[in-house]
């Protein structure tokens, strides 16, 4: 099978993963594999990051599945990660900070500490969530383009959290250039209140400001007090104008707050 006959069958297996895994994954993830070849029942494909990868191999039997329907005859599916995607090796055990130079990987622009934890691998998908997991995953990939700003609701304990800040660890993963600042309401609002006692308002705004992706948690908390309301929309404003990925989470619908 040529390479021309193995992007065409791709093509035609798109729309059966649509159906089985949904359209937000597959829309998201998997048309970011790209088709190498078919040979000896090896149907052999490219990745362009390492998310979609992980991806692919989380629903490798179904990806099979679609392709021997296609194909007529049972398909093992080899996927390789894209050599431009692929990490350069590690000069230092640990990551330097992206504000202040130090070797802490966990720590981000700006804000609070991201759990090692919270990872999109760690994350437990399930049909209630599946379509905000992928959207996440498309967030990652394209920090400022995919779903800008991106709200996540649910109930207490049900993992906002949890996709928020691996949002931030990917992020870090696969753009090594970005900055993520990720900070809950009440740590904004402790922020702020600090800020203009200590008359360091410039400062504090300039933290928040020189993100690329801003991580805002538990957003609720922030409502009915409006020096604090009128700061984080002065921000959100300016990154978003600016082209810059804001994430909020929120226990509390959107619309459910009162201007």
């Amino acid at each position: 099978m040529t390479v021309m006959t193995a992007d065409k069958t791709w093509q035609e297996t798109l729309p059966l993963l649509e159906k089985r895994v949904g359209q937000a994954t597959c829309g998201a993830v998997l048309k970011q594999i790209v088709p190498l070849g078919f040979d000896g029942g090896i149907f052999s494909c490219s990745v362009l990051n390492g998310t979609a990868l992980r991806v692919a191999e989380r629903h490798l039997r179904t990806v099979e599945k679609c392709l021997s329907e296609v194909l007529g005859e049972p398909v093992e599916l080899q996927l390789e990660l894209c050599e431009t995607a692929k990490p350069a090796l590690p000069t230092a055990p640990l990551r330097p900070n992206r504000t202040t130079g130090c070797n802490e990987a966990t720590r981000n622009d700006g804000g609070m500490p991201l759990d090692p934890r919270y990872t999109l691998e760690s994350f437990v998908v399930a049909d209630c969530n599946r379509f905000a997991h992928a959207a996440a995953q498309q967030v990652c990939c394209s920090p400022g383009r995919a779903y800008n700003p991106f709200f996540i609701h649910s109930k207490v304990g049900l993992g906002k959290t949890h996709l928020m800040q691996a949002i931030g660890h990917a992020v870090l993963e696969q753009h090594q250039h970005m900055r993520v600042a990720y900070i809950s309401a009440q740590g904004f609002v402790s922020q702020f209140i600090t800020a203009i006692r200590d008359k360091q308002t410039g400062e504090f705004q300039q933290s928040y400001r020189r993100a690329d992706v801003w991580l805002v948690d538990n957003i609720q908390f922030i409502a009915g007090k409006l020096a604090s309301e009128a700061e984080f929309f002065y921000v959100f404003n300016e990154l978003c104008m600016g082209g810059r990925q804001v994430v909020i989470a929120s226990d509390v619908p959107h619309v459910s707050y009162k201007s």
